[in-house]
């Protein structure tokens, strides 16, 4: 029992945790403020650089826009293949023995 529950739990999972619920709140925050505080849908696109415009998008696939799913099926398929991902890093942070092999996780 004590090999299985290290499987799951290492000396750098609960860093780790914490690291993401972090990043998390910060995503969730930063796109609320933009969509309620901001008002990015109002204001269309909105020039920072010369070369960088902030424009309001909705992904509905994963990064960079793949595998773009509309659909219940491909919604389901497509939230399948993040919970293996996130089981996988998981496993791969309890199993990190020091934090420069944790960081190859970023």
């Amino acid at each position: 029992m004590a090999a299985r529950s290290r499987m799951f739990w290492g000396p750098l999972t609960a860093v780790g945790l914490g690291t993401a619920a972090i990043a998390c709140v910060f995503d969730q925050a930063s796109k609320l403020w933009l969509l309620k505080a901001f008002d990015l849908a109002g204001k269309g696109a909105v020039k920072l650089a010369p070369f960088v415009d902030l424009g309001l998008t909705w992904n509905t696939g994963i990064s960079y826009g793949w595998f773009q799913q509309e659909g219940p099926f491909g919604q389901g398929a497509l939230l399948a293949l993040k919970a293996v991902a996130i089981a996988l890093l998981w496993i791969w942070l309890a199993r990190a023995s020091s934090r420069l092999s944790a960081v190859a996780l970023g």
